[in-house]
């Protein structure tokens, strides 16, 4: 049997989910997924938040919190999951998420096939995000390209700006070729220090 010869690219996109919470947005959708004392305990939870600021011994005026959730309690990840429940599913691709981070993998027999799928999939992601006042942080995306044959490294984009090209995700160094040395010679060089 003949060896294929697939490119893989993997996108990854890290947006500022628990900062900008749209309260608007995930009441709505709280209110279709959830009985009525939970969505209302949650709804709860979010509103009639205030904050203020302190310069030395003055204080601000009080402002009423219209984003964001407490960081660092288990409920965060618990409404982003919520919120981005109806994030579309790619058709031509596979995505999976941890926490506000998500990465999105296509497959092909050249360079240029993963990529055509990875750009139809995001066209659907922004549409959807712009309909829920999401943002993507382009600047902290990466994508990495996974090969068992040699590919000529093509750009990726997101919103007109050029995403950066790594083979480190998530705290793992891989090769182009899914190998595990150049991981392992950094443990090693951190175990030395």
């Amino acid at each position: 049997m003949e060896e294929r010869n697939v490119c893989f690219t993997i996108f990854l996109g890290v947006t500022q989910a628990f900062d900008k919470f749209w309260h608007d947005g995930p009441f709505h959708k709280i209110e279709q997924l959830l009985p009525a004392e939970y969505s209302q305990l949650l709804k709860s939870y979010l509103s009639d938040g205030y904050f203020r600021f302190k310069k030395e011994d003055e204080y601000s005026s009080f402002k009423q919190v219209k984003a964001g959730v407490p960081q660092g309690m288990a409920l965060g990840p618990v409404l982003h999951r919520l919120y981005t429940s109806d994030l579309p599913q790619p058709e031509e691709a596979t995505m999976t998420s941890l926490a506000d981070d998500s990465a999105t993998m296509a497959v092909g027999d050249s360079v240029e096939e993963p990529l055509e799928k990875l750009r139809r999939e995001d066209d659907k992601e922004n549409n959807w995000t712009r309909k829920w006042l999401m943002t993507m942080n382009e600047a902290k995306s990466v994508h990495a390209d996974f090969t068992n044959k040699t590919c000529q490294r093509m750009p990726i984009s997101r919103n007109d700006k050029v995403i950066r090209h790594s083979n480190t995700n998530l705290g793992m160094a891989l090769d182009a070729k899914l190998r595990w040395e150049a991981h392992v010679r950094k443990k090693n060089a951190k175990s030395l220090n």
